[in-house]
């Protein structure tokens, strides 16, 4: 990506817009922005469109997508950008295809979570209790449902920031 971006923008060979990766995010680095006066926005593009030519890279979005108030019509997009954290997150987010490894250093890194494919998204959840009957449930719930549920169980208000809703299997029909 770098090499493509010093091709694209005309920088140095020791000019490097990327400096780091950390799962599932590309950091910039400002210094070469700033003293290159290169348009960020134009940069994420450029950037999120080799990205997606890597091997193993399924999507990439940027900061401006993500931060965006506009809602994708794509699940992969959705769930990025539930994820992603102004202050925190990639200045691209990459989405890896499924089954990929991104990290070169397997033993460096044996393992790695969030992608949003179901082997790693699925969560399972159980309520156990006198009165909750045993119920196996195939519809797509949350761990933010969680919180609502134990709530409505104890007969309480549901914290402010809850954002699930009920699981109303859990109680009797």
């Amino acid at each position: 990506i770098n090499s493509g971006l010093r091709s694209q923008f005309g920088l140095a060979d020791d000019e490097n817009v990327v400096m780091n990766f950390r799962n599932p995010g590309l950091y910039f680095n400002p210094a070469v922005i700033k003293a290159r006066e290169l348009d960020p926005e134009k940069l994420a593009t450029a950037a999120a469109g080799l990205a997606v030519t890597s091997p193993g890279v399924a999507h990439a979005f940027t900061r401006a997508q993500l931060s965006g108030e506009s809602r994708v019509e794509n699940r992969l997009f959705a769930m990025a950008q539930r994820a992603f954290h102004p202050g925190r997150s990639g200045d691209i987010v990459i989405i890896q295809k499924p089954f990929w490894y991104l990290y070169k250093d397997r033993d460096k890194y044996s393992g790695m979570h969030g992608s949003p494919y179901n082997y790693d998204t699925h969560v399972p959840i159980v309520f156990a209790g006198s009165s909750i009957k045993p119920r196996d449930v195939r519809r797509e719930v949350a761990p933010r449902d969680i919180a609502p549920t134990i709530c409505q169980i104890l007969g309480i208000t549901a914290p402010t920031g809850s954002i699930g809703s009920v699981l109303t299997e859990v109680f009797d029909d």
